[in-house]
């Protein structure tokens, strides 16, 4: 028996995760962590305001969490893709970005 890990490269394809689920292309995760970053003002115009009414505090509340389920999707590709090669220098700087 080896000790030897097996390369990504040569699990079979059924026995691996289907990033496409989540993100169609690294292309498009890119986009998306690039897009995250531009909208973080639809979240931030909210300091200091959610004390003015019910209707301010909800409407950043569901800003918030939308926000949020599109950083767990850029985050967990990232996570999953350094996961599969860690060793891999893209992977690396990926998820050091996220």
């Amino acid at each position: 028996m080896s000790n030897q890990l097996t390369k990504r490269s040569d699990v079979p394809l059924a026995l691996t995760w289907k990033l496409e689920d989540l993100f169609k292309s690294p292309l498009l995760w890119e986009q998306e962590l690039e897009a995250l970053q531009d909208d973080l003002p639809s979240i931030t115009k909210y300091k200091g305001t959610l004390s003015e009414c019910a209707k301010q505090l909800t409407d950043c509340l569901l800003a918030r969490e939308a926000f949020q389920k599109r950083i767990v999707l850029v985050a967990t590709y990232a996570s999953l893709r350094f996961s599969e090669d860690a060793t891999n220098p893209d992977n690396q700087a990926n998820s050091a970005r996220v």
